[in-house]
């Protein structure tokens, strides 16, 4: 999350209403002796907030009871002392205090003291965000809806996190198109986003949207990849934010990009984003039109695209990113199609290099496999050629017959495509001669790094990859590397 703020704005403790957290604690009779003080221990925040009383964030909080839905909530500030310490107290200077000893519900909003003056001054550009804008509005945060800690811990950490969602456009233009082609420019429009701000009930302030007829997003990297911070549209009702005068649904928004040959391109994209969430949206330009693809919702992650784009090396665990960078990653819908489309990841496969991430556990039954795969398996045939990240999950596979119960007989992440063998790049890779208009295979593609070198990406030798995975009673073989 990015961060380096200065100030936090000071929001006067009249505008709250309720009772203190102490009235409520000596309401129920709590003595103010026992240990009962709300003991905040951290924040999830990527800076700290300036010392002192007066910089402080609001906070409320309830008893959260299924048989008390409407229970009354508290006020209190949060602010760090001099030595970085956190304390939560009330209007009066008096610690907060539990209410009794089950669950509490938790809230608080953070509006950036540059937003809010800059909205207080009118000097807001809605229609941009290749400024300061985007730093702002990245630094909106809040406690998500319904976060709930029991007051049996010793110290809470309350989690703040982006109060927007955003979207990413990944942008990939076919060399062959030609090497004096590139990104003019892209904008985002008929885009819901933040404009402004009213005086609401709950937290001194709600926000108030508007639909931008063209937007200009922040780049992340220079010809490649943008991003537009955007209003949730919220998939579950439950996970509205508090501070919302009414509930939004899915929206949409057209992306619209021009090349310095005059071509252009328009391609609309519809998602639904609870806060903190992001959307990856990949577009590959090419002399046909545009391929497009997106991924699912996702926690918004802050990402740098630098030179390392191109080292290829994952030292996080991760799928290597150059090879993904206008290519969606195959995620559940149904077990069974997932498991079909894993299996079709061979060089003579549909989904030759293609991207799947296993978001939960699963099984493979073999007694379910089609003939096609069952001959796979007791063929040993099964040569992986795409990128999987198991995320820490497992496959449990059932059934299979004694001698074959190893999913992958091999993983081969050296294979070279058609495109290669008709394309050659120069000694110094800065240019290149031949051309290839048939489907290119397996995503391999060229991408020109900032240095002006062309790159065949995902590079030989990573061009299939298998991690963060657990097989159950089987042990996962690497063969063919």
């Amino acid at each position: 999350m990015k961060g380096y703020i200065s100030h936090i704005w000071l929001l006067a403790a009249a505008l709250f209403v309720g009772c203190s957290a102490s009235d409520i604690a000596e309401s129920n009779g709590i003595n103010e002796n026992l240990n009962d003080i709300i003991n905040v221990g951290g924040t999830e925040l990527s800076f700290s907030l300036p010392t002192g009383k007066d910089n402080h964030i609001p906070v409320r909080y309830k008893e959260y009871s299924i048989t008390k839905p409407n229970s009354t909530f508290y006020n209190a500030f949060l602010w760090q002392d001099d030595d970085k310490a956190y304390h939560m107290t009330d209007a009066d200077g008096k610690p907060a205090r539990w209410l009794n000893n089950g669950l509490h519900e938790f809230q608080a909003i953070y509006w950036p003291k540059a937003l809010l003056t800059a909205f207080n001054n009118n000097s807001f550009d809605a229609t941009k965000q290749n400024d300061d804008s985007y730093t702002m509005l990245s630094e909106f945060l809040a406690i998500q809806p319904n976060f709930r800690i029991s007051s049996t811990v010793e110290k809470i950490t309350l989690p703040f996190a982006h109060r927007l969602a955003r979207i990413i456009a990944h942008i990939n233009i076919d060399p062959l198109l030609g090497e004096d082609v590139k990104l003019q420019n892209i904008s985002f429009k008929n885009v819901d986003v933040l404009t402004g701000l009213t005086t609401g009930t709950n937290f001194t302030y709600s926000p108030v949207w508007d639909k931008i007829d063209e937007l200009k997003p922040h780049t992340l990297k220079a010809d490649s990849v943008f991003d537009i911070i955007v209003r949730p549209t919220y998939s579950v009702a439950a996970n509205v934010m508090y501070d919302e005068k009414e509930t939004p649904s899915t929206s949409s928004c057209e992306i619209k990009v021009l090349l310095s040959s005059g071509l252009k391109y328009n391609k609309t994209v519809s998602y639904a984003l609870n806060a903190n969430q992001e959307l990856n949206v990949y577009l590959n330009i090419n002399a046909e039109g545009v391929d497009f693809n997106k991924s699912e919702s996702q926690i918004w992650e802050e990402k740098t695209y630098h030179d390392s784009y191109y080292e290829f090396d994952t030292p996080n665990h991760t799928l290597s990113e150059s090879g993904s960078s206008w290519q969606r990653a195959f995620t559940y819908s149904k077990d069974s199609e997932w498991i079909n489309k894993l299996f079709q990841t061979t060089e003579e496969g549909a989904h030759h290099g293609d991207y799947f991430i296993l978001d939960k556990d699963t099984t493979i039954d073999y007694t379910t496999l089609s003939d096609e795969q069952k001959e796979l398996i007791e063929k040993k045939l099964f040569v992986f050629t795409g990128h999987l990240d198991g995320l820490d999950h497992t496959i449990t596979l059932m059934n299979f017959p004694e001698g074959t119960t190893s999913l992958f007989n091999g993983i081969n992440a050296n294979y070279k495509t058609i495109q290669e063998d008709k394309i050659t790049l120069s000694e110094d890779r800065k240019s290149y001669t031949g051309s290839y208009n048939e489907a290119w295979q397996a995503n391999v593609h060229l991408e020109k790094d900032q240095k002006g070198i062309y790159h065949w990406v995902p590079e030989m030798g990573y061009r299939a990859e298998v991690i963060n995975i657990n097989l159950s009673f089987c042990p996962l073989k690497l063969l063919n590397f």
